[in-house]
């Protein structure tokens, strides 16, 4: 290998090394971490959106019709959703983050 070649491969391999980790997107979930109300609830690969259904309202609270989990009341666990749909925050589980224990459910606003 040609000595520039080389020295250019080790230059840039040291930049590489030496660049900060990437920040993880949040993609649509990002109003979620950059809102004062429910950032709490929101790491990186924590919240997702859920589909029509998998959510219902069951006397006071909502239900997550899949785990069977209600949430009610006033409680850190049941949130305002700003964007019109309902999402889920999970805590780090067995399977990675946001298969753990239900830590926020964001419920769109009614009447707004």
């Amino acid at each position: 290998m040609k000595a520039w070649l080389r020295s250019a491969l080790i230059v840039l391999a040291s930049c590489v090394a030496a660049a900060p980790p990437p920040a993880l997107a949040h993609g649509d979930a990002s109003w979620i971490e950059q809102n004062p109300k429910t950032r709490s609830c929101c790491g990186p690969h924590d919240c997702r959106m859920m589909a029509p259904g998998e959510v219902i309202e069951e006397g006071r609270g909502w239900t997550v019709v899949a785990t069977g989990e209600h949430v009610e009341g006033i409680t850190t666990r049941l949130r305002d959703s700003i964007d019109g749909n309902f999402w889920i925050c999970r805590n780090e589980g067995p399977g990675g983050p946001g298969t753990g224990e239900l830590r926020c459910l964001l419920v769109p606003r009614v009447g707004l």
